[in-house]
């Protein structure tokens, strides 16, 4: 990973605070720690920061690790958090991941060196874990996609049942359908959605395919993920222009059937 890891460590007990920042500064800066030394601290950090990971010694005064486990996932299920047990608190570090601690390690300086690794891999189990259920999340939308299209009994249930699903996966409000016609050269919009302009599909006329990014898409057959960054660069390339660099996040998965699609922020092409 480039960036540092944001990690928020909650302990009481200074020495052992000491004891895990410098297993952690072995890692030649890779970390970025916000410490907390109360119940006070960690609940202000918490509420104010954004952190990759939580690290949190089990017994701190007035608070317990499990207690740290539920305020975390109160804010965000994703952020895992990691417990710090001393010798002879396994049973109880295994508790915790029975409630949904990522991992723990014993407060011991031998152990607490391979802190980092434990880190990492937390995380990459993380990584792992999220690129799944969305690869299922995608896999799902798909199949639903030709579900509603051999039940829609027109195509305009057709359309807002793709928006639907779409919706489930990404952000859609910004959402449109675009047909190519390779005989006449025409691009249509049958089905567009725009929560700021209120537009409908009938004010968007067929046209001859432009140099714009609902075109690109087409053009290239491939699905493309963009931010004010590559849509800069492929303006500056002049493969695509005019399009309204105020939009910050286009996505345009391209399907290939009989119609060609295409949406904007959350799109088909």
């Amino acid at each position: 990973m480039t960036d540092l890891i944001r990690i928020l460590y909650i302990d009481d007990y200074p020495l052992d605070r000491q004891l895990v920042r410098d297993a952690l500064e072995k890692e030649h800066a890779g970390f970025q720690v916000t410490e907390a030394a109360s119940r006070v601290e960690f609940e202000a950090a918490l509420a104010n920061g954004s952190f990759d990971l939580v690290l949190s010694d089990f017994n701190i005064l007035g608070f317990e690790g499990l207690q740290v486990l539920e305020a975390v996932h109160s804010k965000d299920a994703r952020i895992p958090v990691v417990i710090v047990t001393g010798t002879g608190s396994e049973e109880v570090a295994v508790e915790a991941m029975k409630r949904g601690a990522a991992d723990y390690v014993i407060k011991t300086p031998r152990h607490i060196q391979r802190l980092p690794i434990t880190i990492h891999a937390v995380l990459e189990k993380k990584y792992l874990d999220e690129e799944h259920k969305r690869a299922e999340s995608l896999q799902e939308a798909v199949y639903q996609i030709s579900e509603a299209a051999s039940k829609a009994e027109s195509l305009d249930e057709l359309y807002q049942s793709v928006h639907a699903i779409i919706g489930k996966v990404m952000p859609a409000h910004n959402f449109y359908i675009a047909l190519y016609d390779a005989e006449s050269d025409l691009i249509s919009f049958p089905y567009y959605v725009d929560e700021t302009d209120r537009f409908t599909s009938s004010f968007v006329s067929a046209a001859r395919p432009g140099r714009g990014m609902t075109e690109y898409v087409i053009r290239t057959g491939k699905p493309l993920l963009g931010d004010i960054a590559n849509f800069e660069e492929l303006a500056r390339r002049s493969r695509a222009c005019g399009f309204a660099i105020s939009h910050m996040d286009w996505r345009a998965p391209h399907y290939r059937g009989t119609n060609d699609w295409c949406d904007r922020h959350a799109g088909l092409c």
